[in-house]
C-alpha cells in the first residue's frame, strides 16, 4: 500500500535466472496466479512481464518475487486503466471484421536462446485476444521466429472464426499483419530453399489458409505493429507510447 508506483511492469533489460530450488516461504505462485488472472481479463500490457516471471514457477526465489512486486507497483500507478471498447464504423450489419497482428523477439531468452511470440487479435478496433509466450523451439533466424509467432496467432484466429461462424460470421479473408518480408513469402507462397528446409511442416499450414481465402498476409512496419509490446520489455517512453495500441486507456 505504501510503495511508489513504477512506470512499467518490468524495467527494460531485466534478466531473471533460475534458482536451484524454490523458496516455498514466498507466496510467489499465489501472487503469480492473481496477476495472470488480471492479465487475461483486462490488462494485456502486463502480458510480457507476467509471462517472463511465470517461466520460473518451478525455480523461483527472492528476485522473481521482487519482479512480481514490480508488476504490482505498476498496477498501483495505473489502477484506473482498463480495456476500452468502442463501436467500429464502416462494418456492415450482421458481419464481423477481424485483424491479426503478430511479432517475435528473436533469441531473447538468455538461458535457452528461444524467441518470444506476441500476437494481438482485433474485432474492428477492439482487442479480443492476445498472447505473449516463449516459443517451444529454438529458431535459427528472425524469419523462422516470425513464422512461428504468426502460426501461433493464426491458431487463435481460427478458433475465434469457428466461434463466430454460427451467429456473426466474420469477413474473409482476415488480414494478418507481419513485419518480416521473409515470413510473408514463406507463409503465403511455396518457397523452398536451403534456409527453410529444416522448418517443421506444421508451420506451413498458413499457405492452405491463403489459398482457401481465409487469411491474407500483409507487411506492416515494426514501428506500427501493436503486438511489439507483447514480445519484449520496453523503456518507459516506448512502453507508454505503445500501450494505447492495446486499447488500454484511463477513464475518459
Amino acid at each position: 500500500m505504501d510503495a511508489h508506483p513504477d512506470p512499467t511492469p518490468l524495467n527494460e533489460g531485466t534478466v531473471l535466472v533460475p534458482e536451484l530450488s524454490c523458496d516455498t516461504t514466498l507466496p510467489f505462485l499465489s501472487l503469480l496466479g492473481i496477476l495472470m488472472w488480471i492479465m487475461r481479463c483486462t490488462r494485456p500490457e502486463i502480458s510480457t512481464a507476467v509471462s517472463i516471471a511465470a517461466s520460473f514457477s518451478h525455480c523461483y526465489g527472492a528476485s522473481h518475487f521482487e519482479a512480481l512486486k514490480h508488476i504490482l507497483r505498476y498496477l498501483k500507478g495505473t489502477r484506473e486503466f482498463r480495456l476500452v471498447y468502442r463501436k467500429t464504423e464502416g462494418i456492415p450489419h450482421g458481419s464481423t471484421r477481424l485483424s491479426l497482428y503478430t511479432d517475435s523477439d528473436y533469441a531473447v531468452c538468455q538461458l535457452t536462446r528461444r524467441s518470444r511470440t506476441g500476437y494481438l487479435l482485433l474485432m474492428g478496433t477492439n482487442v479480443i485476444a492476445y498472447g505473449s509466450s516463449k516459443q517451444s523451439i529454438v529458431t535459427l533466424s528472425t524469419t523462422e521466429a516470425e513464422l512461428v509467432a504468426m502460426v501461433e496467432g493464426i491458431k487463435t484466429l481460427l478458433m475465434v472464426i469457428h466461434i463466430l461462424r454460427d451467429f456473426c460470421p466474420c469477413q474473409l479473408p482476415v488480414t494478418v499483419h507481419v513485419d518480416n518480408q521473409g515470413t510473408i513469402a514463406i507463409g503465403s507462397n511455396e518457397v523452398h530453399n536451403t534456409r527453410t528446409k529444416h522448418i517443421d511442416v506444421r508451420y506451413f499450414f498458413s499457405r492452405d489458409l491463403c489459398d482457401e481465402g481465409i487469411i491474407t498476409i500483409v507487411y506492416i512496419n515494426t514501428s506500427e505493429n501493436p503486438s511489439d509490446i507483447l514480445t519484449k520489455l520496453l523503456s518507459k517512453v516506448a512502453f507508454q507510447k505503445a500501450r494505447p495500441n492495446l486499447s488500454v486507456l484511463p477513464p475518459s
